[in-house]
């Protein structure tokens, strides 16, 4: 298996943040990394009889001036 880009690295770092950051306002995690062949869904959710699809933008960007 390749090794992850920086892209994918700072994407899943965003990923997890945002599922912890759910979670922590009530969603359960139903799946991660959805993938079809007309596309991928980041996060899908439910919570209470709602199912929601998240999708996670991250950015990165040196620290400072």
């Amino acid at each position: 298996m390749k090794e992850p880009t920086e892209k994918q690295k700072i994407g899943k770092i965003g990923e997890d943040y945002a599922c912890r950051y759910l979670e922590k306002e009530g969603y359960k995690i139903i799946d991660r990394n959805y993938l079809k062949k007309w596309g991928e869904l980041d996060i899908v959710v439910r919570k209470g009889n709602k199912i929601h699809f998240v999708e996670v933008k991250s950015v990165s960007r040196p620290l400072g001036g």
